[in-house]
């Protein structure tokens, strides 16, 4: 009965949700009151900032305004939010609608006449405050798939400085009585010392019984310092899709470790994502989720942290509990102990592993998982005095490593100088070691910055001289290799002389290719939509570097209008107000299409 109340008295203190900071606002669509996201998830490199509402996999559902407002901006991009529009509130607050398939009439005809003034696909505008007002559940436009992801509304709430909230904070009622879950936990290693089971590789758990109400991980051996991550997910009623939790807390007995709650964080935040999600060794996919602070920027969800939440196993058995919440307040306890190994640590400077291979971390890595290294000053190898940087030779390659400061430009060759590779300042969140190689592979140069899939705040910059693999007009563009996809993706490039200069986002494996084939097109397709506007369709592939939209042109009979992309079909679109075809009259379609590298094809059609 005392640790009952102790809970409630835990979950009332740190989950109360402030209602009265967002009153008064509507749902904003009739169509549905299930969700499909929620706030602070984790996208590819972002917290969301709203909620997805379901529209079941269709479009052109009416949305209205949640409150009375004006228009303030008005958006159109090729990714991202796609169409979208924002109402400025009475309160100083901004409700934002994105992904729509269209603008209500009025303003979609403004947006139009702005766009083929200037043949513009993607614009952003600023209305006057006077030209859109709109009554709480007034129509603003329809529901869509523009942008990314399949149909749905993302809806957000913003205060006075365009800082994203919880828009559940506003009261909606959504039916969900289905209370968080941990998949799994994933003990990292903190220190060169630390062991996991007896290895220097993070450990993996599992619940004991999956179906049980409190989920039991078990009892954890582990040595010095370590952090606890999780997988977690949430679920609601009638629908399959998974959330991030409100609220995680890990305690040990009564003292709390870490305590978080997403409320609210500022866009400037957003990439503190990188830090709040981690990838298991071996995996690419950040689905763990750290209960620790990690080295750099704060985390804006973040209430409480007590010694950075870590943990020092001791020899006597030590009981935690992980405790998450959604916003509804269903709750789930998981538990797990630890106790102290008695595994020894073997520091070496001797490599005996392929860095490919190694378990990196900012200042050791993991050769085996009997075996650490600490890469923070010079190990075995050849030390570069000239180019301050170590030379490995291992499994007949070799890698040059260099130490990253954040706070200084970090510049670096390797000796035979046909790879160079400068960082800016702030480029990482911490001081690093980094890794470069290149190699000849199946006729392909092969660049190599480790640790693999290291995102950068900034963009690399690389040059790399293709000397005696240089072949005259060859459209030679950098690539990233994603080996365990079988994938290439195109990275902003260009070719100077006989050196391609690339901006990698990131760390990885990339290939230098020559894209030399223009791109692929079909037949257009003349289409009337369901709510009467006619276009051009047509389907149009490239293989390497993509289709450039920016410079893709449709005409119809001579007339240029507005040339749309849809990436994720690969469909060109043809747009023009007022643009109805005549009956009996044929059309002439004339398209250029270009990709990354530069290369072109243009066809004429007779519709």
């Amino acid at each position: 009965m005392v640790r009952f109340f102790s809970l409630l008295f835990f979950i009332l203190l740190f989950n109360s949700p402030l209602f009265a900071q967002i009153e008064g606002y509507q749902w904003p669509v009739t169509v549905s009151k299930h969700l499909s996201g929620t706030f602070g998830e984790t996208r590819s490199a972002h917290y969301h900032s709203g909620l997805d509402i379901k529209t079941w996999g269709r479009e052109g559902y009416p949305v209205y305004a949640s409150k009375n407002g004006y228009l303030s901006r008005v958006a159109i991009t090729a990714r991202g939010y796609g169409r979208v529009l924002y109402l400025k509130h009475e309160d100083g607050y901004t409700t934002v609608y994105a992904h729509l398939q269209r603008f209500r009439k009025d303003i979609q005809d403004y947006v139009d006449s702005i766009r083929v003034h200037s043949h513009t696909f993607e614009i952003e505008l600023y209305p006057d405050s006077a030209l859109f007002n709109f009554k709480q559940g007034e129509l603003i436009g329809f529901t869509g798939s523009t942008g990314i992801g399949p149909p749905h509304l993302h809806f957000e709430i913003r205060d006075s400085l365009q800082q994203p909230l919880n828009a559940l904070q506003a009261g909606f009622n959504i039916k969900d009585d289905i209370p968080p879950t941990i998949s799994a936990l994933l003990i990292i290693p903190e220190s060169p010392k630390s062991r996991i089971n007896g290895s220097a590789y993070p450990g993996i758990y599992y619940p004991e019984d999956r179906r049980a109400d409190t989920l039991n991980f078990g009892l954890i051996k582990a040595n010095e310092l370590v952090g606890i991550t999780i997988s977690a997910f949430d679920g609601a009623n009638q629908v399959t899709n998974k959330y991030a939790p409100y609220t995680i807390t890990l305690r040990q007995s009564s003292d709390t470790l870490f305590h978080e709650t997403i409320d609210s964080f500022n866009f400037e935040e957003a990439n503190t994502m990188f830090l709040d999600r981690i990838a298991a060794y071996g995996a690419s996919r950040r689905s763990f989720q750290p209960l620790y602070k990690k080295d750099g920027p704060d985390i804006p969800f973040y209430d409480k942290v007590k010694n950075k939440g870590l943990i020092t196993p001791t020899t006597d058995t030590t009981g935690y509990e992980i405790i998450t919440t959604d916003f509804f307040g269903n709750t789930r306890i998981s538990t797990f102990q630890m106790i102290a190994g008695t595994d020894e640590t073997d520091i070496t400077k001797e490599i005996k592993s392929n860095p490919r291979n190694w378990y990196w971390r900012n200042n050791w890595t993991a050769l085996s998982k009997d075996s650490v290294l600490d890469i923070r000053g010079t190990f075995a190898g050849y030390w570069d005095d000239k180019f301050q940087q170590q030379l490995l030779h291992v499994d007949s390659t070799y890698f040059h490593t260099a130490r990253i400061n954040p706070d200084n430009f970090t510049s670096f060759y390797t000796p035979d100088k046909d790879l160079f590779v400068r960082f800016k300042p702030h480029t990482f969140f911490d001081t690093l070691t980094v890794a470069l190689n290149h190699r000849i592979e199946e006729h392909y140069p092969i660049i190599e910055i480790l640790p693999d899939d290291q995102p950068a705040l900034k963009a690399i910059e690389l040059q790399f001289y293709l000397g005696e693999h240089f072949e005259k007009d060859k459209n030679y563009r950098l690539f990233r290799l994603d080996r365990s996809r079988n994938r290439l993706s195109y990275v902003d490039s260009k070719l100077i002389g006989r050196t391609i200069h690339g901006y990698p986002s990131g760390t990885g494996e990339f290939a230098v290719i020559a894209d030399d084939a223009p791109p692929v097109t079909y037949f257009p397709a003349l289409l009337e939509t369901d709510y009467g506007e006619w276009k051009v369709v047509m389907r149009v592939e490239d293989e390497l570097s993509g289709i450039d939209f920016k410079r893709s042109e449709i005409q119809v009979n001579g007339i240029r209008g507005i040339t749309e992309y849809d990436f994720e079909e690969d469909l060109l679109i043809y747009l023009h107000p007022g643009f109805k075809p005549t009956s009996g009259k044929s059309l002439e379609v004339q398209v250029i299409v270009t990709d990354h590298a530069g290369n072109s094809v243009f066809r004429t059609y007779q519709l």
